[in-house]
């Protein structure tokens, strides 16, 4: 998981990643296709009540190649 200033709290962001990971096997929630498996994107990601602009949220979702 990813933390710094700009992307807010890391026990948020392994919150949603924890409910993401269930909705995802029920086929609840979005994801794309990577080399490594499948990422959350950004609909398929619950951030609401999370004060994080879409640019931390973008940053949280990359990976680097």
């Amino acid at each position: 998981m990813r933390q710094d200033a700009s992307c807010g709290r890391a026990s948020a962001t392994n919150a949603c990643v924890l409910k993401w990971s269930p909705e995802r096997v029920e086929g609840q929630a979005d994801a794309i296709e990577i080399r490594a498996g499948l990422l959350p994107n950004e609909a398929g990601m619950d951030v609401e009540g999370m004060d994080l602009a879409k640019h931390a949220l973008d940053q949280l979702l990359s990976v680097d190649s």
